[in-house]
């Protein structure tokens, strides 16, 4: 190797460790991001175990307490004297409702994925777009600078 090679190797590789060390607006911006998107991703499991965990609580307690109503609804009605066929009306009130709210839960749950969806599709989108115009832009500038 003749000394201008050994000096064009250097030159590259300092020029290449100055590129490495220089601040990048970019690469600055990307590093951060993804720094928050995976800290959230990050946590997911534990929001669906709280989720989770909370709606159990919430079961639990109902169980629980619908099971001390059993004792105090015969009492009740007794005293009350509710006929049978109110109780049959009632039944079928709550089973329509009860019908409702779970295609209402069913509802929310298939808008969320497609939401989703859309959301993934439109951000497939600008990056697609995004890339074309930042290779137009670097075909521009490349070209007025080699002038």
């Amino acid at each position: 190797m003749n000394v201008n090679q050994t000096n064009v190797t250097k030159d590259k590789s300092s020029e290449s460790k100055n590129r490495d060390e220089e601040p990048s607006i970019c690469e600055t911006m990307k590093s951060n991001t993804s720094q928050i998107i995976r800290k959230m991703e990050s946590h997911i499991p534990t929001f669906a175990q709280l989720s989770s965990d909370l709606y159990s609580e919430y079961l639990h307690m109902y169980d629980d307490l619908f099971a001390t109503c059993y004792a105090a609804q015969k009492d009740f009605l007794d005293k009350t004297g509710m006929d049978q066929n109110m109780l049959a009306d009632w039944k079928e009130y709550w089973k329509l409702a009860t019908q409702i709210t779970n295609s209402q839960i069913d509802f929310a749950a298939n808008f969320a994925k497609e939401y989703v969806k859309t959301r993934i599709a439109t951000i497939k989108l600008f990056d697609h777009y995004t890339h074309q115009v930042i290779d137009s832009y670097a075909k521009v500038f490349s070209k007025g600078s080699a002038s």
